[in-house]
């Protein structure tokens, strides 16, 4: 029975392998690089010291080198480590997410108390307002401070939660293998609004899906947006969906690696496609999946690929069973508020593109096909999604904006 629950968990990692390097984006990664801080904590909570390392974009990697100049700075996540760690204890996740263009501040402090925690995640939403701020500094403008998001793994998981409750204003949450704090605070996470995602293995057995992940979902608000639980089969444990004691290679740490990234490239808006990685079909196609449960508070617009003379790209609208619709137009505008939520698409070139009812599937899905004609290359398509939310009959939310490549 053992030598059979082995081979069936080799087999599945197998299968896993091969899938990530199906999958893998053609991208160039960015160099990372790392740098050891303590930050004055400028607010009354938390730790008197904010110690951390980030991780970022450089010029070539190593510590203390050259940030890679960013215009606005660069989207970042503030990163809550779990219980008994550090911050610095999560390089290869860290490093993972910096290479494809993120700032990553993890935090070294409370490593035994998740109140502490919790204010010092509070805390340091406002030290890197600071030290943004910093002329001469190696974190001079290092930083979007407008594109933040707060994630964490185990306690940190559900210190991500308690944060979001009373939001000091961070994007969105991601929970990897989280500890549920119902079981500590009540029901403080139905105040959580903001698009938030989980995502477990049922090989962990510290803090077993079925007793954390599942409930903290369960428990979560109606997000203004999406929110999601990404669950993994018993190939997948407690440490590798956070890529700790395992090698960069291994296929659970990968394939968690792929929903994270394509969740925070959404959340930040630096991917048309995050969605796709994270409850489209290149994560739902993934064999180590046992269950994904979603909910949408807001309708979401994605393209699995982009756009590309001569190629078919799906675009997807996400909504709750109901009704779903894709309007297109020649290009994105400012937000506008209407009766029935801003609109983010040029009304004046927009038309409807793809309309249906949707089921349990909670999509709808449409292809757009670009002729093989150069003159094509640069014309831009914005889609924006319009559907039932779990709060309304139909409502306008999301868009993505591509141009037509090569």
């Amino acid at each position: 029975m053992l030598f059979a629950s082995r081979m069936a968990r080799f087999s599945s990692l197998l299968a896993a392998a091969a899938f990530v390097a199906a999958n893998a984006a053609a991208q160039a990664l960015i160099p990372v690089g790392r740098h050891d801080l303590a930050w004055p904590n400028p607010t009354a909570i938390g730790s008197a010291t904010l110690f951390a390392r980030i991780h970022y974009p450089a010029t070539v990697a190593g510590f203390d080198t050259p940030p890679l100049p960013s215009p606005s700075g660069w989207p970042t996540v503030v990163f809550l480590h779990g219980y008994g760690q550090i911050g610095s204890d999560y390089n290869q996740l860290a490093a993972a997410w910096s290479e494809q263009g993120y700032a990553v501040v993890a935090l070294d402090t409370a490593r035994f108390d998740f109140a502490l925690l919790r204010d010092d995640a509070i805390a340091v939403r406002q030290a890197i307002q600071i030290a943004n701020m910093a002329t001469g500094t190696l974190t001079d403008g290092l930083f979007d401070v407008g594109r933040m998001m707060l994630a964490g793994h185990s306690m940190g998981g559900g210190v991500t939660a308690l944060v979001l409750a009373t939001n000091p204003g961070y994007r969105a949450g991601l929970a990897l293998a989280p500890f549920d704090p119902t079981q500590v605070v009540g029901p403080i996470a139905a105040s959580v609004l903001t698009p938030f995602g989980i995502v477990a293995g049922d090989g962990d057995v510290i803090t077993p899906p079925a007793l954390h992940a599942a409930p903290l979902f369960t428990t979560l608000g109606v997000p203004q947006g999406l929110k999601f639980f990404y669950r993994f089969d018993a190939s997948c444990g407690h440490l590798e969906v956070a890529g700790l004691q395992v090698g960069a290679n291994d296929p659970s740490f990968l394939s968690a690696l792929q929903v994270s990234s394509g969740f925070l490239g959404h959340a930040l808006g630096t991917r048309n496609d995050g969605l796709e990685q994270c409850i489209g079909d290149a994560a739902q196609t993934n064999p180590q999946l046992v269950s994904l449960s979603q909910q949408f508070g807001l309708a979401e617009a994605w393209a699995s690929r982009p756009l590309q003379i001569g190629a078919t790209t799906r675009y997807s609208i996400g909504v709750e069973p109901g009704l779903g619709v894709a309007v297109l137009s020649g290009g994105s505008i400012p937000p506008v508020p209407t009766p029935f939520g801003d609109l983010r698409v040029d009304p004046f070139t927009a038309f409807v593109g793809a309309i249906g009812v949707v089921g349990a599937e909670r999509r709808l899905d449409f292809d757009v096909a670009v002729a093989f004609d150069p003159q094509l290359v640069g014309v831009e398509l914005a889609v924006q999604a319009f559907g039932t939310t779990a709060t309304q009959p139909m409502w306008l939310g999301s868009a993505v904006s591509t141009v037509v490549l090569p």
